[in-house]
C-alpha cells in the first residue's frame, strides 16, 4: 500500500514538473528585425545581451530607426555595420552613433564624396570611435550568433559591389545579409568558395535584377527571403526577374508587409509582421554586451576618425531629383520629393548644381 502511494506521489511530481517546464516559453536565440524604412535597409539583430545593426536607412529615417531600437530597451550597439556608402544604407548611421553607445563600427574599404558619408565620419570622430574596414575572411560574435564576413573582396567599378556581406549562424540556423551586392560580387563569392548556404537571405539591392543571380541563389538555397524595398519606388524594385528567380522560396517584403521580424531558437525560424516601423510589444532586457572582432588594420583619415586607407569614389549610380518650384534637388529616397509633374531628373550632383539647384537640407544629397 505504501509502495502504491509512493509511486503515485512520484508520478504526480513528474507530471507537475513536466507541466511547469512546458509552461516556460523557449527563449529565442536571436531576433532579426527588418525595419520598414522604405527604399532603404535597416536590420537590427538581437541575441542575448548583444545587438548588431546592419545599415540605418536614409537621412530622413535615422530618427525612426533610433526610436525603434530604444523602444526595445536597447541603448548600446555592439556592432554597427554600414554595408556601403550609399545614402539609403548609411544615411541614418550618424543619428545612431549620436544617439546610442557604440562599441564597433564596420564599413568597407571604399568611400564616397557625399555629405552623408562625411556626416558618418564626423559623428564617429566626435565620439572617439574607430571605423574598421571589413573584408572577406573576418568574423565576430554577438550573443549566440557567429558572423562571417564573405565580402567585399577585390576591386569594382560599382560601389554596390563593395557591400559588406554577412552570414550569421545561430545553432543550426543560418541567415545571409547581402547589402546591395550585385552579380560581380556574387560571382566572386562563388569563385572563392564562400559558405553561402543559408536558411534565410536578405535579397541584394532591394530586389534589383542586378543582384540575386540564379547561380548565387542556387548556392544559397534559401527557404525564406526578405526584400527591403519602398512601396511604389521609382526603380521598379523588386524586378520581375528577381521574383522569378525566387519562385519556390517563401518571400517577405517590407513594401507589402511593413516591418518583418524573424525569430529563431537555433532550430526553426518564425515570422511576425507589423505595418509601419513599430517594434514588438515585448521589451527584452539589454545589459552589458560582449564580442570580439577579428583584427583589421586601420589608420586615421583627414577627419580624425580611425579608418583603413580608402580611395574616394563618386556615387556613380545615384540619380538626383530636382524640384521645378523650389529649385532644390533631392536623393530619390527623400521624404520631401516633389510631385511627378514638378520633377527634373539629374544624373550627377554637378549637373543639378549647374542647373541652379540647391541641395535639400533634409536628405543632404
Amino acid at each position: 500500500m505504501r509502495m502504491k502511494k509512493l509511486l503515485a506521489g512520484i508520478l504526480i511530481l513528474v507530471l507537475l514538473l513536466c507541466a511547469c517546464s512546458c509552461a516556460v516559453p523557449v527563449q529565442d536565440a536571436a531576433v532579426v528585425h527588418f525595419i520598414d524604412v522604405g527604399q532603404a535597409d535597416a536590420i537590427l539583430i538581437v541575441s542575448d545581451n548583444s545587438s548588431v545593426l546592419i545599415d540605418a536607412g536614409t537621412n530622413s529615417s535615422g530618427e525612426a530607426v533610433l526610436n525603434y531600437i530604444k523602444a526595445l530597451g536597447i541603448n548600446k550597439i555592439d556592432y554597427l555595420i554600414g554595408t556601403h556608402p550609399h545614402e539609403d544604407h548609411i544615411g541614418g548611421l550618424d543619428t545612431i552613433i549620436n544617439g546610442l553607445d557604440i562599441e564597433n563600427i564596420l564599413m568597407p574599404r571604399h568611400s564616397s564624396n557625399t555629405q552623408t558619408y562625411e556626416d558618418v565620419l564626423i559623428a564617429a570622430k566626435d565620439k572617439g570611435l574607430k571605423i574598421t574596414a571589413a573584408k572577406a575572411g573576418g568574423s565576430f560574435t554577438a550573443g549566440q550568433c557567429l558572423f562571417s564576413i564573405l565580402a567585399p573582396s577585390g576591386e569594382y567599378d560599382n560601389t554596390n559591389n563593395y557591400s559588406i556581406v554577412l552570414r550569421m549562424e545561430v545553432g543550426n540556423v543560418s541567415m545571409l545579409f547581402t547589402g546591395d551586392a550585385e552579380s560581380q560580387s556574387e560571382a566572386r563569392m562563388l569563385q572563392e568558395g564562400a559558405q553561402l548556404k543559408s536558411d534565410l537571405i536578405k535579397i541584394g539591392h532591394h530586389g534589383s535584377d542586378t543582384s540575386s543571380s540564379p547561380e548565387f541563389l542556387q548556392a544559397v538555397s534559401p527557404r525564406y527571403a526578405v526584400i527591403s524595398v519602398g512601396e511604389d519606388n521609382p526603380y521598379g524594385h523588386p524586378s520581375a526577374q528577381t521574383l522569378k528567380n525566387l519562385e519556390g522560396v517563401e518571400l517577405y517584403r517590407t513594401d507589402l508587409m511593413g516591418t518583418i521580424t524573424a525569430s529563431t531558437d537555433g532550430r526553426e525560424i518564425s515570422f511576425s509582421i507589423s505595418k509601419g516601423s513599430k517594434p514588438p510589444a515585448q521589451t527584452p532586457s539589454h545589459p552589458e554586451q560582449t564580442g570580439q572582432i577579428a583584427a583589421m588594420p586601420s589608420t586615421t583619415t583627414s577627419t580624425g576618425s580611425s579608418f583603413s586607407p580608402i580611395t574616394a569614389a563618386p556615387s556613380e549610380d545615384v540619380v538626383y531629383i530636382g524640384n521645378k518650384n523650389t529649385h532644390k534637388f533631392h536623393l530619390p529616397s527623400c521624404s520631401g520629393l516633389p510631385d511627378q509633374a514638378n520633377r527634373i531628373i539629374f544624373h550627377s550632383r554637378q549637373e543639378a548644381v549647374q542647373a541652379g539647384m540647391t541641395p535639400c537640407s533634409r536628405c543632404n544629397p
